[in-house]
Protein backbone atom coordinates (compact mmCIF):
# COMPACT_ATOMS: atom_id res chain seq x y z
CA UNK A 1 0.00 0.00 0.00
CA UNK A 2 2.69 2.51 0.71
CA UNK A 3 4.57 2.13 -2.71
CA UNK A 4 1.62 1.82 -4.30
CA UNK A 5 0.48 5.70 -2.98
CA UNK A 6 3.92 6.90 -3.22
CA UNK A 7 3.54 5.54 -7.00
CA UNK A 8 0.84 7.69 -7.43
CA UNK A 9 2.00 10.83 -5.63
CA UNK A 10 4.91 10.52 -8.41
CA UNK A 11 7.27 10.14 -4.85
CA UNK A 12 9.50 7.24 -6.74
CA UNK A 13 12.01 6.71 -6.12
CA UNK A 14 11.98 6.12 -2.32
CA UNK A 15 14.22 4.24 -0.18
CA UNK A 16 11.86 2.57 3.23
CA UNK A 17 14.29 2.57 6.05
CA UNK A 18 13.10 -0.64 8.30
CA UNK A 19 15.21 -1.50 11.08
CA UNK A 20 15.30 -5.44 10.18
CA UNK A 21 16.96 -7.62 8.04
CA UNK A 22 14.10 -9.83 7.85
CA UNK A 23 11.64 -6.58 7.51
CA UNK A 24 13.14 -5.26 4.45
CA UNK A 25 13.18 -8.60 2.91
CA UNK A 26 9.55 -9.49 3.80
CA UNK A 27 8.36 -6.04 2.35
CA UNK A 28 10.23 -7.28 -0.89
CA UNK A 29 7.94 -10.71 -0.91
CA UNK A 30 5.24 -8.34 -0.30
CA UNK A 31 5.27 -6.01 -3.26
CA UNK A 32 6.04 -9.54 -5.72
CA UNK A 33 2.98 -10.73 -4.04
CA UNK A 34 0.92 -8.02 -4.76
CA UNK A 35 1.97 -7.59 -8.28
CA UNK A 36 3.60 -4.12 -7.86
CA UNK A 37 5.99 -3.73 -11.17
CA UNK A 38 7.84 -0.03 -11.42
CA UNK A 39 9.56 -0.76 -14.44
CA UNK A 40 8.93 -0.67 -18.38
CA UNK A 41 9.93 -3.61 -20.38
CA UNK A 42 13.18 -1.59 -21.87
CA UNK A 43 13.89 -1.05 -18.36
CA UNK A 44 13.65 -4.78 -17.06
CA UNK A 45 16.08 -6.05 -19.79
CA UNK A 46 18.48 -3.09 -19.22
CA UNK A 47 18.37 -4.46 -15.15
CA UNK A 48 18.58 -8.20 -16.15
CA UNK A 49 21.34 -7.87 -18.25
CA UNK A 50 23.30 -5.48 -15.96
CA UNK A 51 22.47 -7.99 -13.17
CA UNK A 52 23.15 -11.24 -14.84
CA UNK A 53 26.94 -9.60 -16.01
CA UNK A 54 27.89 -8.57 -12.81
CA UNK A 55 27.13 -12.00 -11.38
CA UNK A 56 28.29 -13.90 -14.06
CA UNK A 57 31.54 -15.02 -12.32
CA UNK A 58 29.35 -16.90 -9.52
CA UNK A 59 28.81 -20.39 -9.91
CA UNK A 60 25.10 -21.76 -10.71
CA UNK A 61 24.62 -23.68 -7.65
CA UNK A 62 26.12 -20.77 -5.75
CA UNK A 63 22.98 -18.15 -7.31
CA UNK A 64 20.69 -20.94 -6.97
CA UNK A 65 21.73 -20.88 -2.94
CA UNK A 66 21.03 -17.71 -2.35
CA UNK A 67 18.20 -16.72 -4.03
CA UNK A 68 19.18 -15.50 -7.35
CA UNK A 69 16.16 -16.09 -9.31
CA UNK A 70 13.96 -14.72 -6.86
CA UNK A 71 15.66 -11.59 -6.33
CA UNK A 72 16.46 -10.58 -10.17
CA UNK A 73 12.14 -10.85 -10.41
CA UNK A 74 12.07 -8.23 -7.50
CA UNK A 75 14.91 -6.11 -9.35
CA UNK A 76 13.39 -6.40 -12.84
CA UNK A 77 9.81 -4.90 -11.40
CA UNK A 78 11.65 -2.05 -9.12
CA UNK A 79 12.36 -3.34 -5.83
CA UNK A 80 15.19 -4.71 -3.68
CA UNK A 81 16.16 -5.01 -0.39
CA UNK A 82 19.50 -3.57 0.90
CA UNK A 83 21.15 -4.98 4.16
CA UNK A 84 24.41 -6.58 5.37
CA UNK A 85 22.90 -9.87 4.99
CA UNK A 86 23.24 -9.79 1.40
CA UNK A 87 25.91 -10.90 -0.75
CA UNK A 88 27.96 -8.06 -1.30
CA UNK A 89 27.62 -8.33 -5.17
CA UNK A 90 23.91 -8.19 -4.75
CA UNK A 91 24.19 -4.89 -2.68
CA UNK A 92 26.06 -3.41 -5.46
CA UNK A 93 23.62 -4.17 -8.39
CA UNK A 94 21.47 -2.77 -6.10
CA UNK A 95 23.30 0.68 -5.40
CA UNK A 96 24.16 0.99 -9.45
CA UNK A 97 20.56 0.33 -10.69
CA UNK A 98 18.89 2.79 -7.99
CA UNK A 99 21.33 5.58 -8.70
CA UNK A 100 20.54 4.83 -12.52
CA UNK A 101 16.81 4.73 -12.03
CA UNK A 102 15.84 1.66 -12.63
CA UNK A 103 15.04 0.59 -9.14
CA UNK A 104 12.17 2.88 -8.03
CA UNK A 105 12.05 1.89 -4.57
CA UNK A 106 14.79 -0.06 -1.96
CA UNK A 107 14.02 -1.27 1.64
CA UNK A 108 16.65 -0.70 3.35
CA UNK A 109 18.15 -1.17 6.85
CA UNK A 110 19.66 2.24 9.07
CA UNK A 111 23.34 1.02 7.57
CA UNK A 112 22.15 2.77 3.59
CA UNK A 113 22.04 6.45 5.82
CA UNK A 114 26.13 5.71 5.99
CA UNK A 115 28.72 6.37 2.99
CA UNK A 116 26.58 5.43 0.20
CA UNK A 117 25.73 7.88 -2.70
CA UNK A 118 21.82 6.90 -2.94
CA UNK A 119 19.86 9.83 -3.43
CA UNK A 120 15.84 9.53 -3.52
CA UNK A 121 12.85 11.71 -4.27
CA UNK A 122 11.63 10.33 -0.72
CA UNK A 123 12.61 8.69 2.12
CA UNK A 124 10.35 6.49 3.97
CA UNK A 125 10.35 5.63 8.23
CA UNK A 126 8.58 2.36 9.51
CA UNK A 127 9.05 3.73 12.76
CA UNK A 128 11.14 5.68 15.14
CA UNK A 129 12.62 3.71 17.19
CA UNK A 130 15.29 1.03 16.73
CA UNK A 131 17.17 -1.93 18.08
CA UNK A 132 20.55 -0.35 19.53
CA UNK A 133 21.33 -4.02 20.95
CA UNK A 134 20.17 -3.80 24.01
CA UNK A 135 16.74 -2.58 23.87
CA UNK A 136 14.54 -0.54 21.61
CA UNK A 137 15.35 3.44 21.56
CA UNK A 138 14.00 6.47 19.89
CA UNK A 139 16.15 8.04 17.08
CA UNK A 140 18.10 11.04 18.13
CA UNK A 141 17.02 14.09 15.60
CA UNK A 142 20.78 13.75 14.18
CA UNK A 143 19.73 10.06 13.38
CA UNK A 144 16.28 11.48 12.18
CA UNK A 145 18.26 14.40 9.52
CA UNK A 146 20.70 11.78 8.46
CA UNK A 147 18.24 9.26 7.43
CA UNK A 148 15.92 11.72 5.65
CA UNK A 149 19.18 13.21 4.56
CA UNK A 150 18.85 10.86 1.31
CA UNK A 151 15.56 12.80 0.49
CA UNK A 152 15.93 15.11 -2.32
CA UNK A 153 17.92 14.47 -5.80
CA UNK A 154 21.02 17.36 -6.49
CA UNK A 155 19.94 18.71 -9.87
CA UNK A 156 16.41 16.65 -10.21
CA UNK A 157 14.13 17.56 -6.85
CA UNK A 158 12.95 20.92 -6.05
CA UNK A 159 12.84 19.22 -2.62
CA UNK A 160 12.95 16.31 -0.99
CA UNK A 161 10.10 14.27 1.03
CA UNK A 162 10.52 12.44 4.16
CA UNK A 163 7.57 10.32 5.32
CA UNK A 164 6.63 8.77 8.26
CA UNK A 165 4.17 5.49 8.59
CA UNK A 166 1.43 5.91 11.06
CA UNK A 167 1.90 3.19 13.87
CA UNK A 168 0.12 3.32 17.49
CA UNK A 169 3.17 4.37 19.05
CA UNK A 170 3.59 7.08 16.88
CA UNK A 171 3.97 10.69 18.72
CA UNK A 172 3.27 13.25 16.83
CA UNK A 173 5.14 15.51 18.98
CA UNK A 174 8.24 13.75 18.99
CA UNK A 175 7.59 13.61 15.32
CA UNK A 176 7.87 17.44 15.11
CA UNK A 177 10.80 17.76 17.47
CA UNK A 178 12.66 15.40 15.73
CA UNK A 179 12.05 17.23 12.54
CA UNK A 180 12.45 20.89 13.72
CA UNK A 181 15.75 20.34 15.09
CA UNK A 182 18.46 21.00 13.00
CA UNK A 183 22.40 22.00 13.64
CA UNK A 184 23.31 25.34 11.83
CA UNK A 185 25.72 24.79 9.16
CA UNK A 186 29.21 26.08 8.58
CA UNK A 187 29.32 28.41 5.66
CA UNK A 188 32.35 30.13 4.31
CA UNK A 189 32.61 33.88 4.01
CA UNK A 190 35.56 34.03 1.61
CA UNK A 191 34.92 35.73 -1.59
CA UNK A 192 37.29 36.92 -4.08
CA UNK A 193 37.80 41.34 -3.93
CA UNK A 194 40.07 43.46 -6.29
CA UNK A 195 42.26 43.95 -3.45
CA UNK A 196 42.83 39.99 -2.65
CA UNK A 197 43.42 38.92 -6.50
CA UNK A 198 46.24 42.07 -6.98
CA UNK A 199 48.08 40.82 -3.79
CA UNK A 200 47.81 36.93 -4.77
CA UNK A 201 48.51 37.05 -8.06
CA UNK A 202 51.81 39.46 -6.95
CA UNK A 203 52.79 36.86 -4.69
CA UNK A 204 52.32 34.03 -6.01
CA UNK A 205 51.21 34.73 -9.88
CA UNK A 206 48.06 34.11 -11.64
CA UNK A 207 48.09 30.38 -11.90
CA UNK A 208 49.15 29.17 -8.97
CA UNK A 209 46.47 32.14 -7.01
CA UNK A 210 44.07 30.52 -9.17
CA UNK A 211 45.06 26.85 -8.23
CA UNK A 212 45.01 28.15 -4.29
CA UNK A 213 41.28 29.19 -5.11
CA UNK A 214 40.55 26.23 -6.77
CA UNK A 215 41.29 23.77 -3.60
CA UNK A 216 39.69 26.64 -1.27
CA UNK A 217 37.02 25.29 1.21
CA UNK A 218 34.59 28.36 -0.54
CA UNK A 219 34.69 26.95 -3.66
CA UNK A 220 34.31 23.28 -2.36
CA UNK A 221 31.01 24.69 -0.92
CA UNK A 222 30.39 26.46 -4.08
CA UNK A 223 30.63 23.31 -5.71
CA UNK A 224 31.93 20.20 -3.75
CA UNK A 225 32.87 18.36 -6.63
CA UNK A 226 35.30 20.58 -8.37
CA UNK A 227 38.13 19.99 -5.77
CA UNK A 228 37.80 15.82 -5.97
CA UNK A 229 37.64 16.22 -9.80
CA UNK A 230 40.24 18.57 -10.03
CA UNK A 231 42.71 16.75 -8.04
CA UNK A 232 41.23 13.21 -9.87
CA UNK A 233 42.47 14.96 -13.00
CA UNK A 234 46.27 15.96 -11.61
CA UNK A 235 46.42 12.38 -10.50
CA UNK A 236 44.85 11.51 -13.78
CA UNK A 237 47.95 13.39 -16.09
CA UNK A 238 50.32 11.94 -14.02
CA UNK A 239 49.33 8.33 -14.99
CA UNK A 240 48.94 9.17 -18.37
CA UNK A 241 52.72 10.38 -18.62
CA UNK A 242 53.54 6.83 -17.43
CA UNK A 243 51.51 4.85 -19.95
CA UNK A 244 52.52 7.06 -22.70
CA UNK A 245 56.04 5.80 -21.93
CA UNK A 246 54.97 2.17 -21.13
CA UNK A 247 53.13 1.86 -24.58
CA UNK A 248 56.04 3.16 -26.89
CA UNK A 249 56.92 0.33 -29.77
CA UNK A 250 60.16 0.51 -32.07
CA UNK A 251 58.42 -1.24 -34.81
CA UNK A 252 55.93 2.04 -35.75
CA UNK A 253 53.21 4.12 -34.05
CA UNK A 254 51.69 2.05 -31.31
CA UNK A 255 48.59 4.86 -30.87
CA UNK A 256 47.57 4.38 -34.36
CA UNK A 257 47.20 0.26 -33.95
CA UNK A 258 45.54 1.14 -30.29
CA UNK A 259 43.11 3.18 -32.33
CA UNK A 260 42.33 0.46 -34.76
CA UNK A 261 42.01 -1.81 -32.12
CA UNK A 262 39.82 0.18 -30.54
CA UNK A 263 37.93 0.99 -33.05
CA UNK A 264 37.61 -3.16 -34.06
CA UNK A 265 36.41 -3.59 -30.66
CA UNK A 266 33.83 -1.02 -30.40
CA UNK A 267 32.45 -2.16 -33.41
CA UNK A 268 32.44 -5.53 -32.06
CA UNK A 269 30.73 -5.04 -29.07
CA UNK A 270 27.85 -2.83 -30.88
CA UNK A 271 27.26 -5.42 -33.80
CA UNK A 272 27.13 -8.40 -30.50
CA UNK A 273 24.67 -5.96 -28.66
CA UNK A 274 22.41 -5.26 -32.23
CA UNK A 275 22.47 -8.97 -32.26
CA UNK A 276 21.75 -10.08 -29.08
CA UNK A 277 18.63 -7.57 -29.51
CA UNK A 278 17.79 -9.62 -32.31
CA UNK A 279 17.89 -12.98 -30.93
CA UNK A 280 15.67 -11.86 -27.95
CA UNK A 281 12.77 -10.14 -30.21
CA UNK A 282 13.10 -13.82 -32.48
CA UNK A 283 12.62 -15.22 -28.64
CA UNK A 284 9.99 -13.02 -27.87
CA UNK A 285 8.24 -14.21 -30.72
CA UNK A 286 8.64 -17.94 -30.35
CA UNK A 287 7.49 -17.94 -26.79
CA UNK A 288 4.21 -16.10 -28.00
CA UNK A 289 3.73 -19.72 -30.59
CA UNK A 290 3.75 -21.88 -27.54
CA UNK A 291 0.96 -23.54 -26.21
CA UNK A 292 0.02 -25.92 -23.93
CA UNK A 293 1.46 -29.77 -24.34
CA UNK A 294 4.21 -27.67 -26.75
CA UNK A 295 7.59 -29.75 -26.10
CA UNK A 296 10.42 -27.37 -26.86
CA UNK A 297 14.78 -27.93 -27.18
CA UNK A 298 16.40 -25.30 -25.37
CA UNK A 299 19.63 -24.81 -26.60
CA UNK A 300 22.14 -23.24 -23.85
CA UNK A 301 21.71 -22.33 -20.49
CA UNK A 302 20.92 -22.87 -17.06
CA UNK A 303 17.56 -23.86 -19.00
CA UNK A 304 19.11 -26.22 -21.51
CA UNK A 305 17.16 -29.66 -22.94
CA UNK A 306 14.04 -30.42 -23.75
CA UNK A 307 11.05 -29.39 -21.78
CA UNK A 308 7.23 -29.68 -21.71
CA UNK A 309 4.65 -26.10 -21.81
CA UNK A 310 2.47 -26.66 -18.92
CA UNK A 311 1.24 -23.06 -19.18
CA UNK A 312 1.26 -20.88 -22.53
CA UNK A 313 2.20 -16.96 -22.09
CA UNK A 314 -0.27 -14.42 -21.41
CA UNK A 315 -1.02 -12.55 -24.51
CA UNK A 316 -2.25 -9.31 -22.44
CA UNK A 317 1.38 -9.26 -20.92
CA UNK A 318 4.10 -7.70 -22.61
CA UNK A 319 6.86 -9.33 -21.78
CA UNK A 320 5.98 -13.28 -22.57
CA UNK A 321 6.25 -16.30 -20.20
CA UNK A 322 5.96 -19.63 -20.38
CA UNK A 323 6.20 -22.61 -17.56
CA UNK A 324 7.73 -25.94 -18.81
CA UNK A 325 8.59 -28.89 -17.00
CA UNK A 326 11.70 -30.28 -17.69
CA UNK A 327 12.97 -34.17 -17.51
CA UNK A 328 14.31 -33.48 -13.87
CA UNK A 329 10.56 -33.16 -12.94
CA UNK A 330 10.96 -29.33 -11.75
CA UNK A 331 8.65 -26.23 -12.83
CA UNK A 332 10.58 -23.35 -14.30
CA UNK A 333 9.56 -20.25 -16.06
CA UNK A 334 10.99 -19.63 -19.19
CA UNK A 335 12.12 -15.93 -20.41
CA UNK A 336 12.86 -14.71 -23.79
CA UNK A 337 16.46 -13.78 -21.82
CA UNK A 338 16.87 -17.58 -20.77
CA UNK A 339 17.04 -18.30 -24.44
CA UNK A 340 20.09 -17.37 -27.22
CA UNK A 341 18.08 -18.19 -30.73
CA UNK A 342 14.14 -18.99 -30.94
CA UNK A 343 12.53 -22.94 -30.16
CA UNK A 344 9.36 -24.13 -31.93
CA UNK A 345 7.47 -27.41 -31.16
CA UNK A 346 9.08 -30.18 -32.17
CA UNK A 347 6.21 -32.85 -30.40
CA UNK A 348 3.40 -32.89 -28.17
CA UNK A 349 2.54 -34.26 -24.54
CA UNK A 350 -1.06 -34.73 -22.89
CA UNK A 351 -1.57 -32.12 -20.01
CA UNK A 352 -3.57 -32.85 -17.60
CA UNK A 353 -6.83 -30.20 -17.57
CA UNK A 354 -6.24 -29.78 -13.93
CA UNK A 355 -2.86 -29.58 -13.95
CA UNK A 356 -1.02 -28.54 -10.87
CA UNK A 357 2.60 -27.69 -10.60
CA UNK A 358 2.27 -28.30 -7.03
CA UNK A 359 1.46 -32.09 -7.78
CA UNK A 360 4.61 -34.32 -7.83
CA UNK A 361 2.12 -36.45 -9.97
CA UNK A 362 1.13 -34.26 -12.24
CA UNK A 363 5.50 -33.23 -12.51
CA UNK A 364 5.89 -36.94 -13.27
CA UNK A 365 3.52 -37.47 -15.54
CA UNK A 366 4.66 -34.75 -17.95
CA UNK A 367 8.45 -35.80 -17.49
CA UNK A 368 7.53 -39.26 -18.02
CA UNK A 369 5.76 -38.27 -21.89
CA UNK A 370 8.89 -35.45 -21.95
CA UNK A 371 11.37 -38.54 -21.54
CA UNK A 372 9.99 -40.69 -24.13
CA UNK A 373 9.59 -38.20 -26.83
CA UNK A 374 12.62 -36.42 -26.15
CA UNK A 375 14.68 -40.09 -27.72
CA UNK A 376 13.20 -38.25 -31.38
CA UNK A 377 13.48 -34.88 -30.94
CA UNK A 378 16.71 -33.07 -33.11
CA UNK A 379 19.41 -31.30 -31.72
CA UNK A 380 18.57 -27.57 -31.27
CA UNK A 381 19.68 -25.63 -34.39
CA UNK A 382 22.15 -22.82 -33.79
CA UNK A 383 20.50 -19.98 -35.95
CA UNK A 384 22.41 -18.69 -38.70
CA UNK A 385 22.73 -14.66 -39.49
CA UNK A 386 23.73 -13.09 -42.33
CA UNK A 387 26.88 -10.76 -42.85
CA UNK A 388 25.70 -7.28 -42.15
CA UNK A 389 27.74 -4.26 -43.04
CA UNK A 390 29.28 -3.57 -40.03
CA UNK A 391 30.74 -7.61 -39.88
CA UNK A 392 32.14 -6.58 -43.48
CA UNK A 393 33.81 -3.57 -41.97
CA UNK A 394 34.83 -5.59 -38.87
CA UNK A 395 36.73 -8.21 -41.14
CA UNK A 396 38.45 -4.88 -43.09
CA UNK A 397 39.79 -3.84 -39.94
CA UNK A 398 41.11 -7.18 -38.58
CA UNK A 399 42.57 -7.52 -42.10
CA UNK A 400 44.31 -3.57 -41.22
CA UNK A 401 45.46 -4.93 -38.11
CA UNK A 402 47.77 -8.13 -38.86
CA UNK A 403 49.13 -5.92 -41.44
CA UNK A 404 50.13 -2.89 -39.13
CA UNK A 405 54.11 -2.88 -38.37
CA UNK A 406 53.35 -3.17 -34.91
CA UNK A 407 51.02 -6.60 -35.36
CA UNK A 408 54.48 -8.11 -35.57
CA UNK A 409 55.94 -7.27 -32.37
CA UNK A 410 56.89 -9.54 -29.52
CA UNK A 411 55.72 -7.09 -26.82
CA UNK A 412 52.34 -6.44 -28.70
CA UNK A 413 49.92 -7.15 -26.08
CA UNK A 414 51.68 -5.96 -23.28
CA UNK A 415 51.80 -2.46 -25.33
CA UNK A 416 48.33 -2.97 -25.80
CA UNK A 417 47.40 -3.49 -22.52
CA UNK A 418 49.32 -0.05 -21.25
CA UNK A 419 47.64 1.68 -24.57
CA UNK A 420 43.85 0.46 -23.24
CA UNK A 421 44.32 1.80 -20.14
CA UNK A 422 45.76 4.81 -22.01
CA UNK A 423 42.54 5.73 -23.79
CA UNK A 424 40.56 4.22 -20.94
CA UNK A 425 41.84 6.83 -18.99
CA UNK A 426 42.42 9.85 -21.63
CA UNK A 427 38.41 9.70 -22.02
CA UNK A 428 37.97 9.82 -18.24
CA UNK A 429 39.95 12.63 -17.81
CA UNK A 430 38.10 14.00 -20.58
CA UNK A 431 35.03 13.70 -19.53
CA UNK A 432 36.15 15.21 -15.59
CA UNK A 433 37.17 17.81 -16.96
CA UNK A 434 34.17 18.94 -19.05
CA UNK A 435 32.69 18.50 -15.99
CA UNK A 436 35.13 20.86 -14.86
CA UNK A 437 34.57 23.33 -17.46
CA UNK A 438 30.87 23.42 -17.43
CA UNK A 439 30.42 24.88 -13.76
CA UNK A 440 29.11 28.34 -13.38
CA UNK A 441 29.47 30.74 -10.80
CA UNK A 442 32.84 29.05 -8.89
CA UNK A 443 34.96 31.03 -7.35
CA UNK A 444 37.69 30.05 -9.50
CA UNK A 445 35.69 32.26 -12.58
CA UNK A 446 34.98 35.13 -10.05
CA UNK A 447 38.35 35.56 -9.71
CA UNK A 448 39.44 34.82 -13.24
CA UNK A 449 36.46 37.95 -14.14
CA UNK A 450 37.95 40.42 -11.57
CA UNK A 451 41.65 39.56 -13.08
CA UNK A 452 40.40 40.53 -16.66
CA UNK A 453 38.27 43.47 -15.36
CA UNK A 454 41.77 44.92 -13.80
CA UNK A 455 44.29 44.08 -16.69
CA UNK A 456 41.82 46.08 -18.76
CA UNK A 457 41.89 48.78 -16.16
CA UNK A 458 45.65 48.39 -16.18
CA UNK A 459 45.68 49.03 -20.30
CA UNK A 460 43.21 51.40 -19.91
CA UNK A 461 45.49 53.73 -17.96
CA UNK A 462 48.49 53.03 -19.71
CA UNK A 463 47.08 54.35 -23.15
CA UNK A 464 45.66 57.43 -21.09
CA UNK A 465 49.19 58.10 -19.43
Amino acid sequence: AMVRRLERANLLPAIDFIFSRAGCDGAVEQCMAAGISLTDERERHRIRDFAEQACVAIDAEDLEAVGFDNWLQALERGVAAHHAGLVPVFKEVVEKLFQDGLVRCVFATETLALGINMPARSVVLERLVKWNGESHVALTPGEYTQLTGRAGRRGIDVEGHAVVAWNDDLDPRSLAGLASTRTYPLKSSFGPSYNMAVNLVASTGREQAAAVLEASFAQFQADESVVDLAAEIERNESALAGYREAMECQMGDFSEYAALRERLRTLERDEARRKRGERRESARASLRELSRGDVIVVAHGRRSGPAAVVEASDPDKDEPRVVVIGLDRKERQLWPTDLRAPVTSQARVKVPQDFSGRSANHRKLIAEQLREVARNLPRASQSNHQESDTDIEINALRGELRRHQCHACADREAHARWAERYHRLLRRNQKIQRRVDGRTGTITKQFDRICNMLLELANHWTVIG
